[in-house]
C-alpha cells in the first residue's frame, strides 16, 4: 500500500539519443495514500566497463576495469528533510544534454557501454524505492572522414600442400570485396578467384564474416566472434569464382 506507480518516461518514446541531443522525461510517482519520504533524486549517467578472466598454471586471474562519462544528480524534491507525499499523481521532469563525445550503446560478453536514469525515493528509516531505466546512446559516423572508405579491398593467400618430402603444388585464393566500409543494412558482395594447382582436391570453400572486439584493462583482450557464415561447393582442381 501507498506507492502504486513509480516509473520513469522518456520524452521519446523509443529511448534512442543521438550523442550531444538532449535526454528528457519525467519520472512519475503514484500514491494511494500519504508517504513520509526524506526527498526524492534522480541521477543520470553514462559509463563503460569490462570484465574478464584468465587462467595459467592453475591460477585464474581477474581483469576489471570501470570508466564513467558523466554522473549528473538533479534532485526533483528536497532531500534531507522529513516530509509526507500527498496521495495522488506526482510528475519531476528532468532534461540533459548529452556530450558530444560520447560512444554508442553497446552490450558485449566482456564489456558493456550503459546510459541510464535511476530515481530514488528517501525514506526514513526504511529501504530507499529506487526506479531505473536504460536509454541508448548512438554516435554517428561520418563515413567522409574515414581514410580510403570507398576503396575496394584485395587480399591474397595461398598455400602448398606437403606430402611427406614431396610437394604438390599452390592452392592461390584472392578475395575482393568493393569497398572497404560497410553500414548495417548494406549488401557486402564478396569475390573469390581460386586457382588449385596442387593435386589436393577442394571440396568446398567456407566464407565467414568476423566481429572483433577489442577491450582495455591494462592488456588487451581480443574476442572475435563468427557472425555470418557461408559455404561454397566446388569442384576441380582449378576453379574460378
Amino acid at each position: 500500500m501507498g506507492l502504486e506507480e513509480f516509473i520513469i518516461i522518456f520524452e521519446n518514446a523509443h529511448g534512442v539519443f543521438y550523442s550531444g541531443q538532449n535526454v528528457s522525461g519525467k519520472l512519475v510517482v503514484r500514491c494511494n495514500a500519504p508517504k513520509n519520504i526524506r526527498g526524492i533524486y534522480i541521477k543520470i549517467k553514462g559509463e563503460a566497463s569490462v570484465h574478464w578472466s584468465e587462467t595459467h598454471n592453475k591460477k585464474t586471474r581477474h581483469y576489471i576495469s570501470n570508466e564513467t562519462y558523466f554522473a549528473i544528480k538533479s534532485v526533483a524534491l528536497e532531500e534531507g528533510i522529513e516530509q509526507t507525499l500527498t496521495p495522488g499523481e506526482h510528475i519531476f521532469p528532468f532534461s540533459y544534454d548529452l556530450p558530444d563525445d560520447l560512444p554508442s550503446s553497446f552490450e558485449g560478453d566482456f564489456g558493456r557501454i550503459r546510459y541510464t536514469v535511476r530515481a530514488v525515493i528517501d525514506r526514513p528509516w526504511k529501504f530507499d524505492h529506487e526506479t531505473i531505466a536504460a536509454f541508448t546512446v548512438i554516435s554517428p559516423l561520418d563515413l567522409n572522414q574515414v581514410s580510403r572508405a570507398t576503396e575496394p579491398i584485395r587480399q591474397r593467400g595461398s598455400k602448398t600442400f606437403c606430402c611427406l618430402c614431396c610437394t604438390s603444388g599452390n592452392l592461390e585464393v584472392v578475395i575482393s570485396l568493393p569497398t572497404r566500409v560497410a553500414v548495417p543494412g548494406d549488401t557486402l558482395w564478396p569475390t573469390l578467384e581460386v586457382e588449385n594447382n596442387s593435386r589436393v582436391s577442394i571440396t568446398s570453400i567456407s566464407v565467414k564474416l568476423r566481429k572483433v572486439l577489442q577491450h582495455f584493462q591494462n592488456i588487451n583482450k581480443i574476442h572475435r566472434k563468427t557472425i555470418i557464415y557461408s559455404q561454397i561447393s566446388a569442384r576441380g582442381f582449378q576453379s574460378r569464382w
